[in-house]
């Protein structure tokens, strides 16, 4: 038998109450950041978006584990949107080119093509900072902002410190759709050809 599994045997109930714990207060404080900021990024979208759209969300499910590369975890919030798509929001830990792991506060949408096609061009050339990012599948577009380690040391306000990043990144997607023009407006501006 592995060490690990010797060592955890003991722990392991304590330690997955701890874990639950953890998540359930992610999911609330990125719940508690999008209800504050849904009327606003629905107005900027074109999308009239309700509290009760909004679903705890967590990637990879434990069942999905044995296919997980441990190079990702999402934990936060999910938000269907009506003939939109799905606006993911909360933590994201990923794994960056130089090999290290951390969290970053993230907001991803996927949008059914040719959509994603459309939305990603019309916000992207708007994106003056730069923030907007296609992910590896195919039809996601996210804005994060990494959770610097000397901000993990702050014990006393990292509640704080995520929530105003959350904020920020709520703020981002709402400026982008709001300069685009909303959904609508970027669906009936022709295209180019690919």
């Amino acid at each position: 038998m592995s060490d690990l599994f010797v060592e955890g045997f003991g722990d392991y109930f304590d330690a997955f109450c701890a874990v639950r714990e953890f998540c359930r207060q992610a999911q609330i404080l990125s719940t508690n950041v999008l209800k504050d900021s849904l009327t606003d990024l629905g107005h900027a979208i074109g999308a009239n978006l309700q509290p009760d759209l909004i679903q705890p969300y967590h990637l990879p499910n434990l069942s999905d584990a044995p296919r997980w590369d441990c190079s990702f975890l999402w934990l936060g919030v999910s938000c269907k949107m009506p003939d939109i798509g799905i606006f993911y929001f909360g933590l994201l830990w990923q794994t960056f080119p130089e090999g290290t792991t951390a969290p970053s506060a993230a907001g991803t949408f996927s949008l059914p093509r040719p959509r994603f096609d459309a939305v990603w061009q019309a916000l992207k050339t708007r994106d003056d900072r730069d923030l907007l990012k296609k992910e590896s599948e195919p039809n996601e577009m996210t804005i994060w902002e990494r959770i610097q380690p000397d901000e993990l040391t702050n014990k006393e306000d990292l509640k704080g410190i995520v929530e105003e990043k959350l904020k920020k990144i709520a703020e981002e997607w709402t400026r982008l759709w709001e300069s685009a023009g909303g959904i609508d407006r970027i669906m009936q501006t022709p295209q180019p050809l690919p």
